[in-house]
């Protein structure tokens, strides 16, 4: 039997709201230039709906809204004090600085283009598991490093059979993938 769904057209308040989120994140990645570099002001993110925007970065550089009026979803209210925010909530700034540190440590800015580029493009990217993954992978990575040296840790190293590991730990001269 089929089954069929109707799903709401995008909300334009609601795009309004994600656009002055938008620039919140650019705000708050300012600070962060390895990030900052690496998302280049979060430009991908700037011409596609709410409804397609799911990166991790951006979600964590948001606002959660405290409050909402009660003529929110009133068309014919044009006001831009549609919400109350407050100052932190989805992870920021714990969670940029983490990143900021790992991208540093792990000096992405020396990495081989290739490698740069698929590593941008993963934690650049608006699918929430594509981006989550790249973002876990390089956390976990700095944080084993932290426990092992990072003359023990490597990212992203090649495997003989030519594909890729997320991280290799060397660890008393045996090593872990």
């Amino acid at each position: 039997m089929p089954a069929f769904a109707r799903y709401p057209r995008p909300d334009p308040v609601y795009q309004k709201f994600m656009d002055k989120q938008l620039e919140v994140a650019k705000h708050r990645i300012s600070s962060h230039p390895e990030i900052n570099k690496l998302f280049g002001d979060f430009a991908k993110s700037e011409s596609i709906p709410y409804t397609e925007s799911k990166n991790k970065i951006l979600v964590l550089c948001r606002q959660r809204p405290q409050t909402i009026r009660k003529n929110l979803f009133d068309p014919k209210d044009n006001s831009d004090e549609v919400f109350h925010f407050e100052v932190d909530e989805y992870g920021y700034p714990d969670q940029v600085i983490l990143l900021e540190n790992a991208l540093s440590c792990f000096q992405i800015n020396k990495w081989n283009p290739n490698q740069y580029n698929t590593f941008k493009e993963r934690i650049t990217s608006n699918d929430n598991f594509t981006s989550n993954s790249a973002f876990e992978e390089i956390i976990i990575g700095y944080r084993l490093s932290k426990e092992f040296g990072m003359d023990n840790i490597e990212y992203e190293p090649s495997l003989p059979n030519k594909k890729n590991s997320d991280i290799l730990v060397n660890f008393n001269g045996k090593k872990f993938t």
